[in-house]
Formats: C-alpha cells, structure tokens, sequence
C-alpha cells in the first residue's frame, strides 16, 4: 500500500510534464507547418508567373506564321508519293470548295472595290483554319483553290499580328514615380518593383490586330484608356487649382499680399499618392490587360 501511494504522486507529475512539452511543442508545429505552406504558395506564385512570361514570349516571338507558299506542284508531288490520282476527286473538290465559306463567317470590311473581308473574333479564325485545313488534307491540285488557302492564311497571320494598345502616359509616369521613390528610400528596390511591372505591361497591352479592328468597327478604337484618363484627369485638377490672394492694406498706405496655394499643394499630393499606388501595382493592371489580350480576346 504504501508503494502505491508513492507510486500515484510521481505517475501524476509525469503526465502533468508530458502535457506541458506537448504545449511548447505545438507552437512550433504550427509554425512550422505555417512555413511550408508559405513555401508552397511562393513557388506556386513563381510557376504561375512564369508560365505567363512564356506565354506571352511565344505569343508574341515564337508563334509561328501560317504558310503562304503552297504550290500545285508541291501537291501534286505529294499526291504522287502517297499513291493517289494526280485528278482531285469530286468529293476533294467539294471540300476545297467549302473555303468560299469564309465570307459568311467573317467581317465584311467597308472599301472601294471589291469588297474585302476579315476576322474580328478568334472564333471566327478557327472556323475559317477548320476549313483551311481540311482543304490541305485534300493535297489540292487546283490552283485557284490554292491561291485561296495562301490568301486566307496570310490574313490569319496579319490579324495575330500584335500592337501596343496600353496607356503611355502611365509608362511615363510609373518610370518618374519609380526615380522618385528610388531616390527618396536611397534603394534600387522600387525602381526594380515597378520596373518589372512596366515590363509586364508592355507584353500584357500588345493586343491582337483582329482586336484592335473590332474596336474600330465598333467606334472604340483610339479612345483614350482608363488610366490616361485618371491621370490626366488628376493632372488637370492640378493645373486648374486656384490660388488664392489677400491683401491687406495698413493706415500708413502699403499693402501686403500673401499667396495661397494650398489647394494646389493638396490636389498635387493626391495625384502623387494615386501616381504611386498605380505604379506599384503596374503588374495587377498587366495581369488583367494579359487576361483581356491573350485569353479573352476583348
């Protein structure tokens, strides 16, 4: 019995210890744990940006150009080593004949002469592609149909053609803001920061010509984009601030005058704030413009 007495006591504080090193050791756990799921989201944020900067260098660089050297006798060789009739056959000649389709599928384009014709929607390349594609799988020997595959194709390829559609002004202002904070902090890390987010928007705003062709059927082409008008809006309030003057004349017949450019100064720090903020996340309006120009075509 009385064994057991000791025994209960020492049992008791041995548990009461185990407890406690388990509570130290779940702080640490937990930011641990913490640890390696921040490492996991970074390197899933790296991927992802990478995978955008590949997307839009090979849009833009290694996308390669449809052919628009096809010949007859380049067919007609082809015919040849594959054992067929050097004669298209009717079905062949119905397939090719479907080209003709692509006037009911693309814009007709107002012009002197001969009316022309053009994609405005990526939709509308790939069915015309469908049918250009098929009529190659024919190895036609006609070479009216040939010169049609050459001529679409080399449409296909003008409209994938990119031009810069984005704001310059808010290049300009994000390169004066990144000087400027570089400057203030005496650090290359802003300068780096909105750099890279300039960068960005260079590739992001290179918008498809097809696009670009839309918007000028629709009446939007040239407009001025939202930023422009931000910046421009916040700049003129700027310049058309008052200024305000109070002069005070004394007994004696000389006047003072003092100036009050308050409300010049305040509107000018509001554009400066504004200024910053949008050229620190100069890479979320790339990330949209990126979303727009190469994903959703608008």
């Amino acid at each position: 019995m009385l064994q057991m007495a000791l025994f209960v006591p020492t049992l008791f504080a041995q548990t009461e210890q185990v407890v406690e090193t388990s509570e130290e050791l779940a702080p640490v756990a937990e930011t641990s744990g913490s640890a390696v799921l921040d490492i996991i989201l970074l390197v899933l944020i790296g991927v992802a940006a990478l995978a955008v900067v590949g997307h839009m260098i090979y849009e833009c660089f290694i996308r390669k150009s449809l052919r628009t050297d096809y010949s007859v006798d380049e067919f007609e060789a082809v015919r040849v080593a594959e054992g067929l009739d050097a004669e298209m056959t009717e079905e062949e000649m119905n397939v090719c004949e479907r080209l003709n389709e692509y006037q009911n599928i693309w814009e007709q384009i107002p012009s002197e002469g001969e009316p022309s014709y053009l994609p405005i929607k990526k939709k509308q390349i790939d069915k015309v592609q469908v049918l250009i594609n098929d009529a190659i799988a024919t190895k036609p020997t006609d070479q009216s149909v040939v010169d049609v595959i050459n001529e679409l194709n080399g449409v296909i390829n003008d409209m994938w053609k990119r031009s810069f559609n984005g704001s310059k002004t808010m290049i300009v202002i994000s390169v004066l803001v990144a000087a400027a904070l570089s400057f203030i902090v005496e650090m290359a890390t802003p300068a780096i920061m909105i750099g890279t987010g300039i960068v960005l928007y260079l590739f992001a705003s290179r918008t498809p010509m097809f696009v670009l062709i839309r918007k000028e059927l629709k009446g939007r082409g040239g407009r001025r984009s939202f930023l422009t008008l931000i910046m421009g809006g916040l700049f003129g309030a700027v310049a058309a601030a008052p200024t305000y003057k109070t002069i005070t004349t004394y007994s004696d017949g000389h006047e003072e005058t003092e100036t009050d450019n308050s409300q010049t100064w305040f509107t000018l720090l509001i554009a400066f704030i504004v200024s910053v903020l949008l050229a620190i996340f100069l890479w979320a309006i790339a990330l949209i413009n990126y979303i727009r120009n190469y994903w959703l075509y608008f």
